[in-house]
């Protein structure tokens, strides 16, 4: 394992280097990876997206639930 990688918490730039790269190129985990300067593994950044998803979709849940 490289000692470089990082273990800790997700940055605001990490998340959006993520999301903008999943946006516009797909789903493609290891060129993500390249973006991070390989301070992520594949596996961490596929895992950071779907919890960032996850996350967004519980928000709209609870905002259309307050319109109802």
């Amino acid at each position: 394992m490289n000692g470089d990688i990082v273990k800790g918490d997700w940055t605001i730039d990490e998340d959006l280097i993520i999301l903008t790269f999943v946006q516009k190129e797909g789903h493609h985990w290891s060129r993500v990876v390249e973006k991070l300067s390989r301070r992520r593994t594949e596996h961490m950044i596929k895992n950071r997206f779907t919890s960032l998803v996850n996350c967004a979709k519980k928000m709209l849940k609870k905002k259309k639930s307050i319109f109802d």
